[in-house]
C-alpha cells in the first residue's frame, strides 16, 4: 500500500477552520501555496476514507457494483471469504490512485481557487447577490407568484424534508435528441444543499452538478457556493478538466461533511477524451447546529433561460438510475416520494415543483425516476 497515507498526521495541522487567506492593504491576497497544498493533501486522504467507508457498508453484490462505477475491478480471488473488500490493500490502493489523478480545487472565505498544487486557478465574488437569471442554476423567480424560480426556466426540482446533509445521483448524462437546448438556454442537471428557514430563500445554500453545452454536446462540471452565477470550477484552459461527454454514465455528489464543516461536490465520468475523470471541490463553511438540523437536498432538472415567460425553450430528458440521500447521522437510503416536501414561505414554493406543470413527465419511484422536462409545443 502507498506511504503517503502516513502524512495524514502532518496535514492535521492546518485544522479544521475554512481557508482564509490574508488582506494587503484592504485587499485580499491568496494563500500560501505550501499551506493549500497541505489542505488539499488532506482532503484527498479524507476522500479515499470517505470512499472505504462506504464499501463497509455495503453488502457483496452492491460493493461490486459501487467499485464499477469508478472504474474499478478487483480480483475476487484475492479476497478471502472472511475479508471485506474495503479492507482489501489493492481496494485502497485503487481509490488512492482515484483520487491521485483527481482533480481537485479548494476555495478560500475570500473567493480564491486553488488546485492541488496551490495554485490559484480562478477566483469568484462570494460577497455577489444571488440574481435571478438564467446563468443562476438557482432559478429564484416570479412568472407564477406561487412558485419560486418560475419565470427562470421550466425545471422538475425535487426536495427533501429537513434532516439530509447529502445527495448522490447516478445517471447517463442525456445526448441529442434527449437534450436540445436553443441559443440563450441552460440545460442543467444539479444536485443542492439548502438551510431552510423562514429566511428562505436568503439562506445558505449549494449547488453542484453538470451544464449542457449544444455547441459542443458536452457537460461542464459546476458548483454554486450561495447560489452564485460565477462557477469556481475552472474551465477552458490548458490544464484544466476536459468536460464530461455526453452518452456516458455520471456520478455527482454534494454533501455537508459536519465533522470538518465542509461543503464536498465531487464528481466521477467519463471526459471527452474517453478517460475516466474525478473531480473534487472543497469548501470550508461553518453551520450553526440549527442550521445543520434545517438541512434539506435537492434534485433538479432544469432548463434555464432569463426573463422566462412561457413557450419553446427546448427539452431534456434523464434516466436517474440511482438516487442516494444521506440523512444527519450519516446513514443513507434512496430518495422516496414519501420524503418530499414543497417547503412553501412568504406565500412561494421554494421545494419540490414541476414547473410549467405541463412540461415536466415523470415515470418510475423517485430514485430511479426517467424526468422529462419538455417545453416543445409551447
Amino acid at each position: 500500500m502507498k506511504k503517503h497515507l502516513a502524512i495524514a498526521g502532518l496535514a492535521l495541522i492546518i485544522g479544521m477552520a475554512p481557508l482564509t487567506s490574508v488582506k494587503a492593504e484592504g485587499s485580499a491576497v491568496p494563500l500560501d501555496k505550501e499551506i493549500v497544498k497541505q489542505q488539499i493533501d488532506k482532503d484527498r486522504i479524507d476522500q479515499v476514507k470517505f470512499h472505504l467507508n462506504e464499501l463497509a457498508h455495503l453488502n457483496k453484490t452492491d460493493e461490486s457494483d459501487y467499485l464499477s462505477e469508478f472504474g474499478i475491478e478487483v480480483n475476487k480471488k484475492s479476497i478471502s471469504a472472511s475479508e471485506s473488500t474495503y479492507n482489501n490493500e489493492s481496494v485502497k490502493d485503487e481509490f488512492e490512485n482515484l483520487l491521485d489523478n483527481a482533480y481537485i480545487y479548494t476555495m478560500d472565505d475570500n473567493g480564491f481557487v486553488y488546485d492541488k498544487n496551490g495554485e490559484v486557478v480562478n477566483k469568484v465574488d462570494i460577497n455577489e447577490q444571488e440574481l435571478d437569471n438564467s446563468d443562476s442554476i438557482s432559478l429564484q423567480a416570479y412568472v407564477d407568484p406561487t412558485i419560486g424560480g418560475s419565470d427562470t426556466g421550466a425545471f422538475a426540482r425535487q426536495v427533501t424534508s429537513t434532516g439530509y446533509k447529502g445527495i448522490r445521483t447516478s445517471f447517463v448524462l442525456p445526448s441529442s435528441p434527449a437534450i436540445n437546448t436553443p441559443n440563450s438556454v441552460s440545460g442543467y442537471l444539479y444536485n443542492g444543499i439548502d438551510v431552510l428557514s423562514s429566511l428562505y430563500p436568503d439562506g445558505y445554500k449549494i449547488e453542484g452538478g453538470v451544464q449542457y453545452s449544444q455547441a459542443k454536446n458536452d457537460y461542464q462540471a459546476i458548483i454554486r457556493p450561495k447560489g452564485l452565477t460565477q462557477n469556481p470550477i475552472p474551465d477552458g484552459y490548458s490544464s484544466a478538466a476536459p468536460r464530461y461527454k455526453a452518452g456516458t454514465s455520471i456520478i455527482s455528489n454534494i454533501l455537508y461533511d459536519t465533522t470538518t464543516s465542509k461543503f464536498k461536490y465531487f464528481v466521477n465520468g467519463t471526459n471527452v477524451n474517453g478517460v475516466n475523470q474525478y473531480i473534487l471541490f472543497t469548501y470550508g463553511k461553518s453551520l450553526s447546529n440549527s442550521e445543520i438540523s434545517n438541512l434539506a437536498v435537492k434534485r433538479v432538472t432544469a432548463l434555464a433561460k432569463n426573463d422566462y415567460s412561457g413557450g419553446n425553450i427546448g427539452k431534456v430528458t434523464v434516466n436517474y438510475s440511482s438516487t442516494e440521500v444521506t440523512r444527519l447521522d450519516g446513514t443513507t437510503t434512496q430518495m422516496t416520494q414519501g420524503m418530499l416536501s414543497s417547503h412553501n414561505f412568504g406565500g412561494k414554493i421554494h421545494g419540490t415543483s414541476d414547473t410549467p406543470s405541463g412540461a415536466v413527465s415523470k415515470s418510475g419511484s423517485v430514485s430511479s425516476q426517467t424526468v422529462s422536462v419538455n417545453t416543445v409545443g409551447f
